[in-house]
């Protein structure tokens, strides 16, 4: 989560709008700051939202985010060429709607609720450029869901928001906001090609450590290394396109889903899990964007699509596939305004769905099995002002918890971000 994208702009100075008075002033003093060599972005996300239908209450569920990140470019600031250092720090809050109205989906409906209401330094890196700039080494406090298989968050279900692989087998692949200690080299290897591979320390106990605690290294329970093949070809004259190929393998022990110590159901004999070392998985990822207006126009079309595999022997949701379009600029005098849809379905493991059938079968008190579920969401984006975005959003899900018995669920509700 950097504090400017690949133009170099943050995402407050592209949001467009004017300003006045104070605000003026401040950006003004940011920009100064910035041509120093220091870019930064202070920003509020709230994510509140309701369950229309499908859930045990209709309470409105709030979740936010509070964070700060600043990048130094140190070749400005001291003249180390190539070299930049990132710092973030969030804080979380509220309450999630997907436990609290009962929703009981694979992948929650509010992807900013989670890893509980800690504040933390969730990156503080070194990113050192070399071979001009062909290669990239990057070490600190770090997160795989920012390095690999990194994706736009327009939405707000966890479908459709985020790297995937951390959404699936979040147990030892973490997202923003938790950091680990870790490494990453890119190499470019073409005008349009990239491969890259990681090593990230697997420890959860910065789940709950907090801001200064966070840097302590000690609770290490194994190491992710992912690696990702990039090509970014240009569509036409003015289109662009990113595939991404990707896996990983996790030394960090698991439980298996269906079998115990001795390799025998587990719902028959009651014993503990069989623990698996080498979890893995794959992905794809393939995003297009294609200009819808005049050059210089901001309009534009962006369609994706994403799918991850994972180790079936220790997953819960084994695979996930989601695809969606994007429109910016949809109306005249709107050309920063968004319009969204999206559909997923994720699938649970088959091995612990006979598990939980098993288990059933014995009078145990456990889900019922299940296959997978659906989610559609639609979103309306307002960029009210330069700093203020508005996200009146909907969102259904067709067999939650991947159990036909379950309700289907239609939530509504908004996301409102403002970034300084």
């Amino acid at each position: 989560m950097p504090a400017a994208d690949a133009t170099g702009e943050s995402p407050s100075a592209k949001a467009g709008g004017a300003d006045t008075g104070l605000l003026s002033g401040y950006r003004s003093w940011k920009q100064d700051l910035k041509r120093d060599g220091f870019d930064f972005d202070v920003n509020y996300t709230s994510e509140d939202l309701v369950a229309a239908k499908g859930g045990d209450n209709d309470k409105v569920y709030h979740a936010g985010q509070l964070s700060f990140t600043g990048q130094a470019d140190m070749a400005r600031l001291v003249g180390w060429d190539g070299a930049s250092i990132l710092v973030s720090v969030s804080h979380r809050d509220g309450r999630s709607i997907n436990s609290g109205a009962g929703i009981g989906s694979l992948l929650g409906p509010q992807e900013i609720f989670g890893r509980g209401n800690v504040t933390r330094l969730s990156q503080f890196w070194l990113d050192q450029r070399l071979l001009g700039d062909r290669l990239s080494i990057r070490v600190g406090r770090v997160n795989p869901g920012s390095d690999f298989e990194a994706f736009d968050c327009n939405f707000i279900n966890l479908s459709y928001c985020g790297n995937q692989v951390g959404n699936i087998v979040s147990d030892y692949w973490y997202n923003y906001p938790i950091g680990q200690w870790g490494a990453i080299a890119e190499l470019k290897t073409g005008a349009h090609s990239y491969v890259k591979a990681g090593a990230y320390q697997v420890n959860p106990t910065n789940l709950k450590r907090g801001l200064v605690s966070t840097l302590d290294p000690s609770g290490g329970t194994g190491t992710l290394v992912p690696f990702e093949f990039g090509w970014t070809p240009r569509l036409g004259s003015r289109g662009e396109a990113t595939v991404k190929l990707g896996g990983w393998r996790s030394t960090a022990s698991r439980n298996d889903v269906y079998l115990d110590a001795n390799r025998d159901p587990a719902a028959a004999t009651g014993l503990a899990y069989l623990q698996r070392g080498g979890s893995y998985g794959g992905y794809v990822s393939l995003v297009a964007k294609v200009p819808t207006g005049r050059a210089g126009d901001a309009r534009s079309l962006t369609a994706f699509f994403n799918a991850t595999l994972a180790d079936r022997r220790t997953s819960s949701v084994d695979q996930t596939f989601a695809s969606g379009l994007v429109y910016t600029g949809p109306f005249p005098g709107r050309p920063k305004d968004q319009v969204g849809l999206a559909v997923s379905y994720n699938h649970l493991n088959s091995r612990l769905a006979d598990y939980r059938r098993e288990s059933l079968a014995l009078g145990h008190a456990v889900l019922p099995p299940g296959t997978g579920e659906n989610a559609v969401e639609l979103y309306y984006g307002f960029q009210v002002t330069s700093f203020l975005q508005f996200r009146p959003d909907v969102q259904w899900i067709r067999h939650p918890g991947g159990i036909a018995a379950n309700p289907n669920a239609v939530i509504v509700g908004a996301r409102t971000s403002i970034t300084f």
